[in-house]
């Protein structure tokens, strides 16, 4: 199951490394909300994740291939019975720069298989500002995180569209 990229609770990963999400993101490490900051986020998580009359945690989500678990806290509301990850799209205005999804048909235009691929940072500029050397590389290359090495699951980053905007 796949959600638009601007639903609430839709999941995706985060390559490179970043001390702050980007904005209308949080990383899922449990952190404690406020029912009052997304009471609409809290209903989509459901009960499991209550932590007193009115808070609630996020998921904690290990990171995958030194990339990190992130969930859309605010957006467009779309219930759904799982946390889903956001679906990849051809459309400019729903595609961030270095964010990650699961991919199990045709990869559409602006995105790659996360499979460790060398990639030269002259035609790639906004993509390294946002992954920098975090996977490898050389001077003139960045290395894409290599997931799907990890099995079972096809995962595919995002190297045309808007780069996120990170909160400070």
């Amino acid at each position: 199951m796949s959600v638009s990229f601007n639903a609430i609770g839709g999941l995706a990963l985060l390559s490179g490394k970043h001390s702050n999400p980007p904005v209308e993101w949080a990383f899922c490490d449990g952190q404690e909300f406020s029912m009052g900051q997304s009471y609409v986020l809290y209903s989509i998580l459901g009960s499991e994740y209550t932590t007193g009359p009115d808070t609630f945690k996020l998921p904690s989500l290990e990171d995958i291939g030194g990339c990190r678990h992130i969930i859309r806290i605010k957006g467009d509301y779309a219930r759904g019975e799982e946390l889903p990850f956001v679906e990849a799209s051809e459309d400019d205005y729903e595609r961030r720069i270095g964010f990650i999804t699961k991919q199990d048909g045709d990869i559409p235009d602006g995105w790659i298989p996360c499979d460790g691929r060398m990639l030269k940072i002259q035609k790639n500029q906004w993509l390294y500002s946002v992954i920098t050397d975090t996977y490898g590389g050389d001077r003139e290359h960045i290395k894409v995180p290599n997931l799907n090495a990890l099995g079972g699951q096809k995962y595919i980053i995002c190297i045309k569209g808007d780069p996120p905007t990170f909160s400070h």
